[in-house]
């Protein structure tokens, strides 16, 4: 089972900073973790999808 959270902050130039983690779950452990970071949430919610 795969779980993805996307989260928004705002870095100190003003721009704002959307990070995508992704876990994936094996018999409720978590067996891979991923993230990253993107400019904008439709990209980080692509890269979630496909992960």
């Amino acid at each position: 089972m795969k779980t993805a959270t996307i989260t928004t902050r705002t870095k100190t130039n003003g721009k704002p900073s959307v990070t995508a983690q992704v876990r994936i779950n094996k018999n409720g452990k978590v067996t891979s973790s991923k993230s990253e970071a993107f400019p904008q949430r439709k990209l980080a919610e692509k890269y979630a999808a496909h992960t």
